[in-house]
């Protein structure tokens, strides 16, 4: 077996310019430490047992898979013009539970202000980044990017809202010459919602404070949030194969990856096999991958 050698990053970083970076939750747990660390929503969240029980019978702790279940059920008791009840309640029960938690212990853009220059900078040195958080570093980043890295332009393939399926021809520089960074997030975002009609699409944010703007979004007008939170690597899979975004990524985007790949903050969790799977098909030639020491430097 050859032996491995570790290098500092400063050392390798010339062979990965304009490659492809995957961030996972250790990344974000460096900005935000306790605060970010969503390995586990279900057990943060505060809910009825008699609720906690629906996860139980469908051997998840992932609240998309609960809510979409619910929301199905509850449209199919109203279409067969059944009383609603029990149904209606645990729906509305699970999804505050779920933005309770996020938003409580989601850090404001002022916390993390001081970061988002640093990640902005470091995300200019490639050419795709791939996300497998939900929280919202990158899409403060990117804004951070607009003031900071004119000749760059960070993208997440949505315009008006809406995913653009033709992602390749964003990789185009616009008429500016500004070199394009592109964003895209396999396991969903809390920027992504789906509306009652099945439809995704990209809330829309009133200023930065965007967290306000996606709660509005899921008690007002009842969307639900596309992001998949927890779950073994199969049931994430059966998720993503219902999202067309989603589905984008996994089938298109991952196994066309090239030339090299930095991961960083990815723990290679069996929960995220399927991950591996599709980069697997990719060309690459060439991998890093981080190494946490138990410290912040």
């Amino acid at each position: 077996m050859p032996s491995i050698r570790l290098h500092n990053w400063s050392e390798i970083k010339p062979k990965f310019r304009n490659s492809v970076l995957l961030l996972g939750n250790g990344a974000s747990i460096a900005i935000s430490r306790g605060r970010l660390d969503y390995s586990s929503l279900l057990k943060k969240a505060i809910i009825d047992p008699k609720v906690k029980s629906v996860f139980n019978y469908f051997e998840t702790n992932d609240f998309e898979t609960v809510l979409r279940m619910i929301w199905q059920a509850r449209n199919i008791n109203q279409k067969l013009g059944i009383t609603e009840g029990a149904t209606g309640d645990t729906y509305e029960s699970i999804r505050d539970a779920l933005i309770d938690t996020i938003i409580t212990n989601h850090p404001t853009y002022d916390e993390v202000a001081q970061h988002l220059n640093i990640f902005a900078r470091f995300f200019s040195y490639f050419k795709i980044v791939i996300n497998l958080n939900y929280d919202l570093l990158t899409y403060w980043a990117r804004m951070s990017q607009k003031r900071c890295f004119p000749k760059k332009e960070f993208k997440d393939c949505f315009l008006h809202g809406n995913f653009v399926p033709n992602w390749r021809t964003w990789l185009t520089p616009n008429r500016d010459n500004c070199k394009p960074v592109l964003f895209f997030y396999p396991h969903g975002n809390l920027v992504f919602a789906i509306d009652r009609y099945n439809q995704e699409y990209k809330i829309k944010a009133e200023g930065e404070n965007i967290l306000s703007s996606i709660k509005n979004r899921w008690t007002r007008y009842r969307h639900i949030p596309l992001f998949v939170s927890e779950g073994i690597s199969t049931m994430k899979l059966n998720h993503i194969r219902q999202s067309p975004y989603l589905w984008t990524i996994y089938t298109e985007v991952l196994p066309s990856l090239r030339p090299s790949l930095v991961v960083f903050g990815w723990s290679f969790r069996p929960e995220d096999h399927h991950i591996l799977n599709a980069i697997a098909k990719s060309p690459l030639k060439r991998i890093a991958v981080s190494i946490y020491k138990g410290n912040r430097d």
